[in-house]
């Protein structure tokens, strides 16, 4: 058998006192960043449908669940504590009841207004919270837009919906009801007997 020569090549004195090197590469090449780049887009383009349709449920659902809650502790109060001389609901010391002596730390887009026809009370619970009404009313049907005019024709009709002592309401600082905004509320009615 016969094997070829290989000539012997002397890198050395062919490219120099170092020979050849190679250069050890680091980092990322420009392709390998736009694939990442890429990638990382899609995931976003992805996820943000999600996450916004999560954040619009949560608020609904934290909107419903304020006026419900709203609305149940008024008519445990209302049984509990009777009416005081005025016809309102009492509070904790007899007088109207205000919203801060149903739940603690409730802010100050949340509303209440009722009426009190012999026994039968006709009430609203408004916030100016912003929410997806479909939602909304999808975890508490009954609650609809309104304005503030609305509100009141509708919790006290046949009264003088100008005159705020009409009817019985705790109307927070800082609640805007001049302004033409729509609220979301919730009308209910009970009876105490």
């Amino acid at each position: 058998m016969h094997f070829p020569i290989i000539e012997a090549i002397d890198y050395k004195s062919r490219f120099g006192q170092e020979g050849i090197t190679m250069r050890k590469r680091s980092g990322f090449t420009l392709i390998e960043l736009l694939i990442v780049l890429a990638v990382i887009a899609a995931l976003i383009a992805t996820m943000t449908p999600l996450a916004l349709n999560a954040i619009r449920r949560s608020q609904a659902s934290k909107v419903a669940q304020n006026i419900k809650i709203l609305a149940n502790m008024l008519e445990v109060a209302a049984y509990s504590n009777g009416l005081n001389d005025e016809g309102a609901i009492a509070g904790m010391n007899g007088d109207e009841i205000r919203l801060k002596d149903l739940v603690r730390d409730l802010p100050n887009s949340y509303a209440l207004l009722y009426d009190n026809e012999n026994g039968k009370i006709t009430a609203t619970i408004s916030t100016s919270d912003r929410a997806d009404l479909a939602e909304v009313q999808r975890l508490l049907p009954g609650t609809q837009k309104g304005n503030w005019g609305e509100i009141q024709s509708r919790t006290a009709p046949g009264k003088n919906k100008t005159d705020d002592n009409d009817f019985f309401h705790d109307i927070p600082d800082g609640f805007k009801t001049e302004s033409n905004g729509e609220f979301i509320n919730y009308f209910f009615s009970f009876h105490i007997y």
